[in-house]
Formats: structure tokens, sequence, C-alpha cells
């Protein structure tokens, strides 16, 4: 933390803690920008497409094969409303689902401000990591992708239960929070594995002038 504050606050250094694997970690995900009504759902048998092609539902989904695949279909008036999860819901056999929100090859950068956003869900729980937020850079289908660390599993299992689902004041969509296996996490190598108690700072964009000499220097001097 003293280091973090150092280069962060002092020197105005991007930096951030560098998720650790082995600690309890989550994946939050909302949608920034609204859909149109458009989704394209994947099956992995061309049976099941077709089945679900066949079907009747509820809402006044209109519904076509795939443009570019028989083991998927084209979904129109899909409900402001919904998202990935709700469509999942419908269709219980499917392997994927993506509703349009963007315009396909168009890359998205994560607005400023998520961080701050975030910081606000979680800092009631008292082994959240606030500095160990990690967002990734572009938008994912129109979705901010948000991973936060806590230091105990069960409050982490607490804080998805009490937050899932909410509707963020930056967004137009519902918070979905994922708890993360660490197998699933592959931020390290095993060469360079970090240990349970152990924290890291991770730099990005640093000046020129900035290199390994200089950190050592600044820590040190700081006795850190």
């Amino acid at each position: 933390q003293q280091a973090y504050q150092l280069f962060s606050k002092r020197h105005n250094f991007n930096c951030q803690f560098e998720l650790n694997p082995v600690s309890p970690t989550v994946k939050c995900s909302w949608p920034l920008t609204p859909h149109h009504g458009h989704a394209i759902i994947h099956f992995e048998l061309v049976e099941q497409a077709q089945e679900a092609l066949e079907a009747q539902y509820e809402y006044p989904f209109r519904i076509q094969e795939g443009r570019r695949s028989n083991t998927s279909i084209y979904v129109r008036n899909v409900p402001r409303h919904f998202d990935e999860t709700n469509l999942k819901a419908i269709f219980i056999q499917c392997t994927d689902v993506m509703i349009l929100r963007a315009r396909q090859n168009t890359t998205m950068s994560t607005p400023i401000g998520m961080e701050n956003i975030v910081r606000e869900l979680f800092n009631t729980y008292s082994s959240f990591q606030s500095q160990s937020i990690f967002i990734e850079p572009n938008l994912n289908d129109g979705h901010v992708i948000v991973y936060v660390q806590f230091t105990d599993d069960q409050e982490m299992r607490i804080a998805v239960n009490d937050i899932s689902n909410k509707n963020l004041s930056m967004g137009s969509g519902k918070l979905r929070i994922k708890i993360q296996q660490p197998r699933q996490l592959k931020f390290t190598t095993k060469r360079n594995e970090m240990k349970e108690d152990e924290f890291r700072i991770k730099f990005s964009k640093l000046p020129a002038h900035v290199d390994e000499r200089f950190l050592l220097q600044e820590l040190n001097q700081h006795n850190l």
C-alpha cells in the first residue's frame, strides 16, 4: 500500500496491484451501451439450432437461421431489458449468446471512471482489496469487464449475493458477477508464480527516464 501510494500519488505513475491467482476473485461485467434487439445464439448441434428455430416462445422473437453457421440462430425483437443471462435461460441448450451492441470489428475503449464505480460497490466489505481492481482496457461486446479480489472467500460470496444484478449509474443493464476459480486466472507463469501473501504492483506507460534503478532507489529511500 505504501509503495502504491508513493508511485501513484507522488509520481503520478500509472500503476495497479496485479491480480493474485490464489486470492478469491470475482469477474464483474455490465453492458455500457444499450442493444437494439438483435442477438446471435450458438448451439453445439445443428439439431439444437433447428429446435430453437421452430419452438414457440413467450416473447415475440423473430428468429431465422444463422447467417454464417447452421449451428446458430439470429434473433430479433429481443426486449430492451434483456441481457445475455436472460437469453441463456430461455435457450437452455445454447453454448454462447451474443447480443449485438456495437458494430463488428469496432474496438471501443473502456471509459474512465469505472474504477470509482466498482470501488464504491465493494468498499463496505473489509476484505475487499480496493487497489487490486483490474479493468480490461477495451469493451467486450459493449460490456465493461472488471476483476476484483478479496482476502476472505466467505465475505466475497456474501458480496456476490448482495451486489449481483444491480443496475449501475453508468451503464444500460444489470451487473453480473461470477466467482472465478483459481485455474481460470492465467496472469502468471509457473516460473513466476505469486505466493498467497505476496502482492505486486504493475506499471504501465512509464516515463522514458524511469528504469529499475530509479524504482529501487525510490523504494530504498522510503524504507520499502
